[in-house]
Order: structure tokens, then C-alpha cells, then sequence
């Protein structure tokens, strides 16, 4: 929690997935997560998140100009 109020969010979540790793059921643990990951959703460019495929995080990207697939190949797998 302490990260949390510091403003170090992803810090926070990783303590909070470890809190309900050791007890799954733990409500405090539970909303505290929600929160920062709400908060993260608010604060952080979602560009920056860890993990994150390298093309998306271009500042151009348009969801809308999706390429092509041409000559599409299928395969027919037969099992016996």
C-alpha cells in the first residue's frame, strides 16, 4: 500500500498480484489492486506498459488501417 500512495503504481500492482498469490481470497488485497489498476488506466500513457509489443507503441498507429491479407493458404490437417 505504501507504493500505492507513493505514486508508484505498477510497483503496487505487483505487491497486490503477490498478496493474492498467497491468499486468493483476500478482500482488502482485492480492492486495493482494483484501484491501481484503475488508476494506472487513468494516470499512465498505455504506450508505456510493461510487456507491450513494440508496434503498438507507435504514436501514429491506426487501429483502422489494418493490411490486407492476400492469397490466403489453407491447410487441411487429417487426423486417423
Amino acid at each position: 500500500m505504501l507504493s500505492h500512495m507513493q505514486g508508484d503504481i505498477r510497483h503496487a500492482i505487483r505487491l497486490y498480484h503477490h498478496a493474492l498469490a498467497l491468499g486468493p481470497q483476500d478482500p482488502m488485497a482485492t480492492v486495493l489492486l482494483e484501484m491501481a489498476l484503475k488508476e494506472q488506466i487513468e494516470r499512465l500513457d498505455p504506450r508505456t506498459l510493461p510487456g507491450l509489443p513494440e508496434p503498438l507503441t507507435d504514436l501514429h498507429l491506426d487501429p483502422f488501417r489494418v493490411p490486407k491479407v492476400r492469397n490466403r493458404v489453407s491447410v487441411k490437417i487429417e487426423c486417423s
